[in-house]
């Protein structure tokens, strides 16, 4: 049922002004928020590499000392996970 109503809706979509809109959408987007998805490489230092994704982390404050902490066991996810593990500037 689904199927059938996502084909209903775009079988008549205009492919060629669909692509340009999504271009343009993507740059307009690119250059609003690319900056905020940028790091500094820990591997070779460039300050441009991309970031992949955020771990938002909760945090707690210690009732002794009033510190806060993060309630996250780690934050490695995944190593190297690609055959390069960076590919430099």
């Amino acid at each position: 049922m689904a199927y059938w109503i996502v084909r209903q809706e775009i079988e008549h979509l205009d492919l060629v002004a669909y692509r340009a809109a999504a271009v343009d959408l993507f740059s307009d987007l690119k250059a609003d928020v690319d900056a905020y998805y940028k790091t500094t490489c820990l591997l070779c230092d460039n300050p441009d590499a991309a970031v992949k994704y955020f771990l938002w982390v909760k945090t707690k404050t210690c009732q002794s000392c009033k510190k806060s902490f993060d309630l996250f066991a780690g934050y490695l996810l995944a190593r190297y996970s690609y055959s390069e593990p960076c590919n430099g500037r």
